[in-house]
């Protein structure tokens, strides 16, 4: 099994993206995605995975959708001000494909009743493009989510 870890950008005008602080301290991001690289650490070990963080990689659409394809889930973490990352990901280069997409991190967990009851054209973006939202700390969710992705 192929996971593509996936870590939306942050917008450059927010708090979040540290961009304008980032050269002067020889970084590329301000917060790697730490949490998706401890879930799939934690998959069975039949899995691989490829990581993208898109604060510092910036693959065109056809790229994107070209590893989409390629991989049997997807694994998003984001926080709230990734959401138009994300809801663009889901829109443009993952529209219309069967790759399961995983959501956790900050955002399913404190705003999930906005995906599962969407209030806005966003939401439903997102309640459309995401097959499993996981809340809480993810390691409680491992087996239950392996389990899922190879049925599907």
């Amino acid at each position: 099994m192929h996971g593509l870890l996936l870590y939306p950008e942050f917008p450059a005008s927010s708090f979040w993206s540290y961009r304008h602080i980032m050269p002067m301290v020889g970084a590329k991001a301000a917060f790697p995605p730490l949490g998706l690289l401890t879930f799939a650490s934690l998959m069975p070990s039949d899995w691989s995975f490829e990581l993208l963080d898109l604060n510092v990689d910036h693959p065109n659409d056809d790229e994107l959708r070209a590893r989409i394809t390629a991989s049997d889930a997807v694994f998003v973490s984001a926080m709230s001000v990734q959401k138009r990352s994300l809801v663009a990901l889901l829109d443009g280069p993952a529209r219309g494909l069967t790759t399961p997409w995983v959501l956790g991190g900050p955002y399913p967990s404190s705003f999930r009743d906005h995906i599962l009851q969407p209030r806005t054209a966003s939401d439903e973006i997102l309640h459309r493009g995401l097959d499993v939202l996981v809340w809480g700390e993810g390691g409680q969710w491992v087996a239950a989510i392996d389990r899922l992705l190879r049925e599907e």
